[in-house]
Formats: structure tokens, sequence, C-alpha cells
């Protein structure tokens, strides 16, 4: 099993994350990606990707 540092409890998948929240930042996200699900299709195709995978 995984650890959490420094404190040593064990760690899920529902423990990483969230971090610190700051109201200032709501005005600057930063790089947000304006993608449909049809844009995530057809990025996995252009890798190689198919309908078997």
């Amino acid at each position: 099993s995984l650890t959490a540092a420094p404190r040593g409890r064990t760690a899920n998948p529902f423990g990483f994350g969230a971090g610190i929240l700051n109201p200032m930042k709501v005005e600057n996200p930063g790089l947000v990606y304006d993608a449909g699900p049809k844009d995530y299709v057809n990025f996995l195709c252009g890798i190689g990707y198919d309908n078997s995978s």
C-alpha cells in the first residue's frame, strides 16, 4: 500500500489533487482546452487508436 507523506497515513486515489483553493484564480484559470468528445476521438485516432482499442 502507498503512504501519504509526511504523516504516513495510508493513501487512496481520493486523497490527492484537491490542493488549496484560491478564489482569486477564478478570474484567470490558466490553460483551458475548449474540446468536445469529437475532438478527443479525432486526437486518439490520430495517434493510432481505432474502434477496437
